[in-house]
Parts: C-alpha cells; sequence; structure tokens
C-alpha cells in the first residue's frame, strides 16, 4: 500500500510540474502585444498630430535597415505630414539572435530622422535627442514625442 500511495504522490507531483511549465511564455517572458503598445504610447505620448501605421509594402522606406524575415510583429506609426519626427515602433524579433538587427534598424531609423530633422525643422531636434528605446526581451521599443518622460515610464513597466 505504501508504494502505490508514493506512486500516486510521484504521479501527482510530475504532473504539477508539467501543468505549471506550460503556463509561462517562451524564455520566461511575456509577449508584448504591439499593437496594443503602440496604441497606449499614443495615449500617453502627448503626440501633436495623427500617425499614420505604416504596412509592410512601405516599411523599407522608413526603416531600410529592417528585415521583415527577421520579425515576429511589429507596429510603426509615423508622422502623417511628415512635418514632425513623432514616431511610434514597437518590434519584436523572431529570435534572440535577430534582436541585435532590429535594434540597429531602430538606431538607424533615429539617426536618419536627426539627419533629415536638424536643418529641415531644427526646432523639432528635442524630440529626437530625448528619443525613448526600451528593449524588453525580444521586443525593441521606440517613441519619439512630447511626453517621452511618460513613455519612458510605460514602456519600462511591461
Amino acid at each position: 500500500m505504501t508504494l502505490k500511495r508514493f506512486g500516486a504522490l510521484l504521479l501527482a507531483s510530475a504532473l504539477s510540474v508539467t501543468i505549471l511549465a506550460g503556463c509561462g511564455e517562451k524564455g520566461g517572458e511575456s509577449a508584448i502585444d504591439a499593437d496594443a503598445t503602440a496604441q497606449s504610447v499614443m495615449e500617453k505620448g502627448g503626440y501633436t498630430e495623427e500617425l499614420v501605421k505604416q504596412e509592410d509594402s512601405v516599411i523599407g522606406a522608413s526603416y531600410p535597415l529592417l528585415d521583415l524575415t527577421q520579425v515576429e510583429s511589429y507596429a510603426v506609426y509615423v508622422s502623417g505630414s511628415g512635418a514632425t519626427p513623432e514616431e511610434v515602433a514597437i518590434v519584436t524579433a523572431k529570435s534572440d539572435s535577430d534582436v541585435e538587427s532590429v535594434r540597429a534598424a531602430i538606431d538607424r531609423r533615429v539617426d536618419d530622422l536627426k539627419f533629415n530633422f536638424q536643418d529641415y525643422h531644427p526646432e523639432e531636434m528635442p524630440k529626437i535627442e530625448s528619443a525613448v528605446i526600451v528593449q524588453k526581451g525580444r521586443t525593441v521599443m521606440l517613441a519619439i514625442c512630447p511626453g517621452s518622460d511618460a513613455v519612458r515610464e510605460l514602456l519600462e513597466k511591461l
């Protein structure tokens, strides 16, 4: 009888461990919803104009280094008029090894905006200089907006 009890206890323990292991996300990280996060950033960021969502067919113009074959999900919104550098980009890489190239694409975008706005609209440079870039696991997030402090706090809490 004791052997049966021990076997049942062992089976119950193994089952509990299996169930608990299945409850977590891969790699111990929770997934970040790109669209929902972008919407939250736009609500908190104090954006001065409407942002337009970038689709696969045009994202290469804004992010020439972003290889969509290395991207699991993304939401990118840019200035509708092009008169401001205001922008949101939430990009999740497919794998840990792809994160570096996603980060490089976002860094390049910020550099391009600096170059483009320094003479075009120098009064917009403080927004670019206070750009928020936060990485959480395989997700790299960029926000260029007037309310960068509030957005940084939001993204760091994810």
